[in-house]
């Protein structure tokens, strides 16, 4: 009794990204709270909340919670890097470690 895979494709990097989004709003309110910045966390998470519970009607939250959480990561990452916060070489190791870790758990 599985979602669709087509819908996880979609839904899973969805509400990855809408963490992502919140995220950003919540690093952009760290120097300064603006509407902007509110509107990145409440839309971010509201989607979020939005694509998991569609995601949680047909999948066990182990499997979710997993795959969103890979996803989220590198997705942070990337911004991080975008920014010019990248991490160093110790931050990237444990970082790859995470996220093997998640792959590992996550595996059938």
């Amino acid at each position: 009794m599985g979602i669709s895979l087509s819908n996880a494709f979609f839904l899973i990097p969805l509400s990855a990204l809408a963490y992502a989004v919140a995220t950003v709003g919540i690093k952009m309110a760290s120097g300064n709270v603006t509407p902007v910045a509110v509107t990145f966390i409440v839309c971010g998470f509201a989607l979020a909340a939005i694509a998991e519970a569609i995601l949680l009607q047909r999948s066990d939250l182990g499997t979710v919670y997993l795959a969103v959480l890979a996803v989220e990561t590198l997705a942070i990452l990337c911004f991080a890097s975008l920014i010019g916060e990248g991490l160093s070489g110790r931050q990237f190791a444990g970082a790859v470690m995470v996220l093997g870790g998640i792959a590992l758990v996550g595996s059938h």
